[in-house]
């Protein structure tokens, strides 16, 4: 039995064209010419600070689970921290109704459709069946609109840490004297 397609981070154009869009080969620099996968699945997912590593880990577990069950098909999955690449999430309209967010993209239909529903594995089931079936509607990209991916670097796999900000008393900012518990007067 085959193993299933790992689930990638989506960092880089070049990972996005070997694991989803494809691209044409070159002799000159030894490149092999890979074929585009019938569907890529992106998942946008919300900021490290709202859900913590443990949250994020559990919305990539729902991709890994995805591709176990779908091992067979053409298909390659990819997640990305919500507005850490806005050119891909303009292109596929993601973005206004919150994270996760789920897509599915056909690069050789030049086409994608967004998953209506919470990012459970019963839904996303229900989403790529109805996908496969013609179900859902489609939303065609022009060859201008095709995403784009920015190279940015890779999530730590750590929870975020939030800067710590000094302490102030709240007395010296409005001005007030602790001891007549009025405001000062300034002339």
């Amino acid at each position: 039995l085959a193993p299933p397609p790992e689930v990638y981070e989506l960092t880089s154009q070049e990972s996005f064209e070997d694991e989803c869009i494809g691209h044409a080969g070159d002799e000159d620099l030894e490149l092999e010419e890979v074929q585009a996968k019938q569907l890529c699945f992106l998942a946008f997912l919300p900021n490290i600070i709202d859900t913590g590593a443990a949250g994020r880990k559990e919305y990539i577990q729902i991709l890994n689970k995805m591709a176990e069950s779908y091992k067979e098909r053409p298909f390659s999955y990819f997640w990305v921290e919500g507005a850490k690449q806005p050119n891909v999430e303009k292109s596929l309209e993601v973005g206004g109704f919150g994270y996760p967010a789920l897509v599915a993209l056909s690069p050789t239909k030049k086409a994608f459709a967004p998953l209506k529903g919470r990012f459970e594995f019963k839904q996303i089931e229900e989403f790529v069946t109805s996908l496969r079936t013609g179900h859902s509607k489609l939303t065609r990209l022009s060859d201008e609109q095709m995403p784009t991916v920015e190279s940015i670097d890779p999530w730590d796999g750590k929870d975020a840490q939030l800067e710590v900000e000094e302490e102030f008393d709240l007395a010296d900012l409005m001005g007030w004297d602790e001891s007549q518990n009025e405001i000062k007067q300034e002339l």
